[in-house]
């Protein structure tokens, strides 16, 4: 019985431990736009850096197998309708190529984005009115590309979005995506976007997926997914007068930190901004978490401020750019330094920007 008592003594003191040791560490992230605070994408004449198209923003990043310092983008891309100019079609998803690498951030280069680089669009009823806002990992372990992304699916009265997911070993032609559909039971979840998946070597991944509340699903083949406590427990919901008290949103994959925890990055919206676009009144910005990386379903710390806000006038782009004030982010890719990295950003859902992202992790 002694022993019993002594052994239960111990495991609480190693929990306390486990628990110390979490609550005394600080992470502190900055961020700092890149490419000479340009646009890396925006419509233009052909080419470099320049779209066809008119609207281009909400990137996934997609690296090369090679490296994850080059690789694509996937973009999301609209263009005008009935010269309103706050009128778009349908969106679809078209791949821009990376000349080069990433090794200059004060020049990154991608080739002109047209028709033909079109990966992902409308194809029948379930996506009639378009395919949205893409998040791809690349797995190694069978060298495909899983791409995250929402149909937007023609109901009465109002579309409703499907979150669905692709799968691609070859992602230079369209033909060899091979589109699974919802992932979702789409009676019961009628609203699904931004899925953002950890990929796990062992046990479940987990995808964290949302607007307005984020929630947590599992999957073992990145194809099938189980919500978890959906909707009774969103993972991150709005919070009362802050920088995210409108909405909460998912971002891309969440990333492995030198101390073992994950850094997952999220968007949320604040109302307040009022703007040219009718009935507009939000402001877009980019916070994190910290997840525990022994259970990636707790948060160990959540920010308190915005690292990422618009600023610049492209930013902004208020009787400019489709959506004023809203900076966004779908893609990212890991940079040699530890702890550091480089996301790719919408801007105003207009254009695609670039920032360096580093974590500083004290104890």
């Amino acid at each position: 019985k002694r022993d019993r008592e002594m052994n239960a003594v111990s495991r609480y003191f190693l929990l306390l431990l486990v628990v110390s040791s979490s609550l005394c560490v600080e992470w502190k992230v900055t961020t700092k736009r890149v490419n000479n605070g340009k646009p890396v994408l925006k419509k233009g004449p052909k080419g470099i850096g320049n779209s066809s198209f008119d609207w281009n923003y909400n990137a996934a990043w997609m690296p090369s197998p090679q490296s994850p310092l080059q690789g694509g983008l996937l973009v999301r891309c609209q263009n005008k309708t009935n010269g309103n100019f706050y009128s778009a079609g349908p969106s679809f998803l078209a791949y821009a190529k990376l000349k080069g690498t990433l090794n200059n951030l004060d020049d990154i280069q991608f080739e002109f984005l047209q028709d033909s680089d079109i990966r992902i669009r409308p194809s029948g009823p379930s996506s009639a009115f378009g395919t949205e806002d893409p998040r791809a990992v690349y797995n190694p372990k069978d060298d495909s590309y899983y791409i995250l992304y929402s149909d937007v699916v023609p109901r009465p009265l109002q579309a409703n979005l499907a979150l669905a997911v692709v799968k691609s070993k070859d992602i230079s032609q369209e033909s060899k995506w091979k589109r699974y559909g919802a992932i979702f039971d789409t009676k019961n979840v009628t609203w699904s976007k931004s899925g953002s998946l950890l990929l796990r070597d062992k046990g479940d991944s987990y995808l964290y997926w949302g607007e307005n509340a984020i929630y947590i699903a599992t999957t073992k083949d990145a194809i099938h997914y189980k919500n978890v406590a959906y909707p009774s427990k969103p993972f991150i919901h709005p919070r009362k007068d802050k920088w995210d008290s409108v909405l909460t949103e998912g971002g891309p994959n969440p990333f492995k930190l030198s101390d073992g925890n994950y850094l997952m990055i999220y968007n949320s919206a604040r109302g307040g901004f009022k703007s040219k676009k009718p009935g507009w009144d939000r402001q877009y910005n980019v916070g994190y978490v910290i997840l525990d990386g022994r259970d990636p379903t707790k948060i160990l710390y959540r920010s308190e401020e915005p690292i990422f806000s618009p600023q610049l006038d492209w930013e902004i782009a208020d009787g400019t750019g489709l959506t004023p004030n809203v900076v966004f982010v779908e893609g990212w890719t890991v940079l040699p330094t530890p702890d550091t990295f480089l996301f790719f950003y919408g801007a105003a859902d207009s254009y695609v920007g670039a920032a360096t992202l580093k974590v500083t992790i004290r104890k």
